[in-house]
């Protein structure tokens, strides 16, 4: 099974013409991404990229529902950054719940 990388838009990509694809900031750095699945993406958009393409646009509580899922790889972290909200655990902190023994 693929995933899609969360991220949140910086901005438009540089030396395009068009306004076709943006930079988006993920646990993986900075990528460029095409909207041409999702026109409508903005900078400060939490968004689902894969293989190059947004493929969704998604509000900051369902980007955090899913960053919780993903805590392991650093992605809570990320999208909560300079959000207000509570900080999610980061990697390697300590995440010990009922179902899931230290």
């Amino acid at each position: 099974m693929c995933l899609g990388d969360l991220g949140v838009v910086v901005g438009f990509a540089p030396d395009r013409a068009r306004r076709d694809a943006v930079v988006v900031d993920t646990v993986r750095g900075h990528v460029e991404a095409s909207i041409l699945m999702a026109p409508d993406t903005r900078p400060g958009d939490h968004v689902v990229v894969h293989s190059g393409h947004v493929l969704q646009v998604i509000d900051a509580a369902r980007a955090g529902e899913a960053a919780l899922l993903r805590q392991g790889s650093g992605e809570a972290a990320l999208l909560h950054q300079g959000s207000g909200e509570a900080a999610l655990p980061r990697q390697g902190a300590d995440t010990n719940t009922p179902d899931r023994p230290s």
